[in-house]
């Protein structure tokens, strides 16, 4: 355990280093799993109007995270985040019953 500590490769693997680099295999996996999620949401949620292809706008950087005003897909992730967000707040005031 101690020599592990001490090793300056083994310093450098860290989730937030991972993140930044964003690897081809994990970009693929957060696109899935994105995928997945919205999938799941159609299957339960008719009123939502959720759909599979929304996963796109999030492709290059990961949901939730924010893109600069002047790259030609922030308009329509902005337009994809409000639809989610006002789903799952419709969602969750039904379930919480508000």
């Amino acid at each position: 355990m101690a020599a592990a500590a001490k090793d300056a490769n083994l310093k450098k693997r860290t989730l937030t280093n991972l993140y930044n680099q964003r690897p081809t295999w994990l970009k693929l996996a957060h696109a899935e799993l994105d995928r997945s999620v919205l999938a799941a949401y159609a299957a339960q949620d008719a009123a939502g109007g959720w759909r599979e292809d929304w996963s796109e706008a999030w492709l290059d950087t990961g949901a939730g995270q924010p893109l600069l005003a002047d790259n030609p897909q922030a308009a329509r992730r902005a337009e994809i985040d409000q639809h989610v967000l006002a789903n799952l707040l419709r969602l969750n005031q039904a379930r919480s019953g508000a």
